[in-house]
């Protein structure tokens, strides 16, 4: 089998962060008692925001192939994307709110920039359900935190409809349509695709808490949130020339057109 020789790619900062603090500062299993510095706070800060932007650009792939997928009615491998996009925006929300989670082998640990604070060694080790606990506790004015749909957070809801596809069903239900993409996929037979993403990613839109649309536009509420967030905090949302280029080039033209009107508003 050939060796991937010339592939390289670039670690999470803070998890580097954490390496370093690991190796140069403490033992393993002394890192919970280690006090921050006001410069170890410095980089760690640094570290967040190239994570935060990181994490936001994978969620709007993500979105862009689960709205592609819904497109092409591909509706099982959409559920599968959104969930992924949902985790990945409140993951760089977390960020851009000082708080990051890094690994020491399984241990999970948070950490929060601020002086004289130590790693906190997280329960259960994933890093799905702690991401989602400690941006609740972060930032549990958040407008989707403040709902539930069918009694569930938002976030549980959603990771329960992509279990379904990924777990609970033996195969994809496609050319059917499984039963929480229904509603939209009547609603988008009536209107047209565009006119209805852009529904629900207009400022007052609700269609995210209502459980037969919520699959799709709970990702695309996130969006709008995570990016007036990041934009709050000075951190870069808008994607670069060449990701633009290669967007335009990979997805179709209305999933590209929906990503330009989403930026819109930033256009001096």
């Amino acid at each position: 089998m050939a060796q991937l020789t010339n592939f390289s790619f670039r670690k999470k900062k803070v998890q580097v962060f954490f390496n370093n603090l690991l190796s140069k500062s403490v033992k393993s299993d002394q890192i919970k008692n280690h006090k921050l510095t006001d410069a170890s706070v410095s980089d760690l800060v640094e570290s967040l925001i190239a994570d935060s932007g990181d994490y936001y650009f994978n969620g709007l792939i993500s979105l862009l192939e689960g709205i592609e997928n819904a497109y092409r009615k591909r509706y099982s491998w959409a559920t599968v994307k959104l969930y992924y996009s949902y985790y990945y925006f409140i993951r760089s929300e977390l960020y851009a709110l000082s708080v990051g989670v890094a690994r020491d082998g399984r241990k999970l640990y948070s950490l929060e920039a601020k002086a004289q604070t130590s790693p906190e060694l997280l329960k259960g080790g994933s890093d799905h359900i702690s991401v989602l606990d400690l941006h609740y506790k972060k930032h549990n004015s958040d407008l989707i935190n403040t709902q539930t749909i069918n009694l569930s957070t938002p976030f549980n809801w959603l990771r329960d409809k992509r279990e379904i596809v990924n777990y609970k069903i033996n195969r994809f239900q496609e050319p059917a349509i499984p039963d929480f993409w229904e509603e939209f996929d009547n609603i988008r037979t009536a209107n047209s695709f565009e006119s209805t993403l852009q529904t629900y990613i207009s400022k007052n839109s609700m269609y995210w808490y209502i459980e037969n649309i919520a699959v799709i536009a709970l990702p695309l509420k996130r969006l709008v949130l995570t990016k007036e967030l990041l934009t709050n905090k000075k951190i870069v949302t808008k994607p670069t020339r060449a990701e633009l280029k290669f967007i335009k080039k990979n997805f179709s033209k209305k999933i590209f057109q929906f990503l330009n009107s989403v930026y819109k508003s930033d256009q001096p």
